[in-house]
């Protein structure tokens, strides 16, 4: 998986990793989306430019990895990070519709 190019996992893969059946793994997908979209937020699969244990997680160990965080990608791990109230605010209710769709 580590030498795999792929910035996605299919439904497939998803049913694989949970347990569960493709047509579960097809509806979390669903859900995750919905939950996010109902917030405000448009869910994308991109690639961010800074290090965090993920690129071991993703990269080095093959494990596919979301990586969500609070603040604009630009300040990220740089000597004067810093994140805004409404970005905390923000990315807990991201945090909370991911578990709503997972776990709902």
């Amino acid at each position: 998986m580590a030498e795999n190019n792929k910035i996605y996992i299919t439904a497939n893969e998803l049913a694989e990793m949970l347990g569960v059946s493709v047509g579960h793994a097809y509806k979390l997908i669903r859900k995750l989306d919905q939950e996010l979209e109902k917030e405000g937020f448009s869910p994308e699969v991109t690639t961010y430019n800074f290090c965090t244990n993920g690129s071991h997680y993703a990269g080095e160990a093959g494990i596919r990895t979301i990586g969500m965080g609070p603040a604009r990608e630009n300040l990220a791990h740089t000597i004067d990070e810093y994140a805004e109230v409404e970005d905390l605010t923000n990315v807990s209710v991201c945090y909370v519709g991911v578990m709503k769709a997972l776990l709902g």
